[in-house]
Formats: structure tokens, C-alpha cells, sequence
């Protein structure tokens, strides 16, 4: 049984860990066709088996801030759960950028942004809100 679906590789790295996989993967499917009744070939078996030990993992990595976007929208697909997109929710670290109100040729850089619309303004420029807002 363990010839005709593997899950080893061409590896000399671990031959014993690929076996213990084979052996386990028709241990659980012996029990499980046991406990439910449940006759299904191995193959999709061992694919949902494999699923559903993956899915913890892909829904806390889905939660890692910087991933990037698709990679984390392909996972939440991927598990089944997708999170509302807060669009006032910014990102942690934003790229530095020239202040909006400062000429061009003082060029200043800053993370900061104004809280009404969104835009880079310098220390000298912002207190809660900037003044252009206000």
C-alpha cells in the first residue's frame, strides 16, 4: 500500500521520515475507515488529510502583516477564511516620502501623514491634523 501513493522524494535526507509518513498516512486511513464508514481511495485521502493538517498553519500565517497582499489573499482562499479589508486601516510602515506642503527644493522626507486626507506632512507642517486641513 505505501508503493502505490508515496510521499517521498528523491532525498537521502530523511528516508526514515518519508516511511514513517507512509506508514501513518495508512494507519489513520484504516482508522478512519473504521470510525465513519467512509471508503475512499487513498489518494484523496492522503490529500485531505494533508489539507486539513496545513489549515491552523495557513490561517495563522494568513495573519503576518508583511506578506505580501496576494500571497495572504491566495491563503485566506486557499483555508476557507477571509477577513473584512478595513480600508482606513493603513499599513505599518510606510515609505518614506517629500512633505506635500514643503517646496520642492527643501525637500523634506517624512512618515507622517494627515489624518483627514492622507497625506505625507513634515513635523513643521502637522500637529493632529495638518494645516492644510484644518
Amino acid at each position: 500500500m505505501c508503493e502505490s501513493y508515496s510521499v517521498s522524494r528523491k532525498s537521502n535526507r530523511w528516508p526514515l521520515i518519508y516511511f514513517m509518513l507512509n506508514v501513518n498516512g495508512i494507519n489513520s486511513q484504516i482508522i478512519a475507515q473504521a470510525n465513519t464508514g467512509l471508503n475512499e481511495p487513498r489518494r484523496v485521502y492522503l490529500r485531505r488529510l494533508a489539507l486539513s493538517l496545513l489549515h491552523e498553519h495557513m490561517q495563522q500565517r494568513a495573519t503576518i502583516t508583511t506578506l505580501p497582499r496576494l500571497l495572504t489573499e491566495k491563503i485566506q482562499q486557499f483555508a476557507g477564511t477571509t477577513e473584512p479589508k478595513n480600508q482606513d486601516e493603513e499599513p505599518l510602515q510606510k515609505k518614506r516620502k517629500r512633505c506635500n506642503i514643503c517646496p520642492r527644493n527643501v525637500d523634506r522626507k517624512t512618515n507622517l501623514t494627515c489624518a483627514k486626507c492622507k497625506q505625507q506632512v513634515c513635523k513643521a507642517h502637522s500637529e493632529i491634523v495638518s494645516k492644510s486641513c484644518v
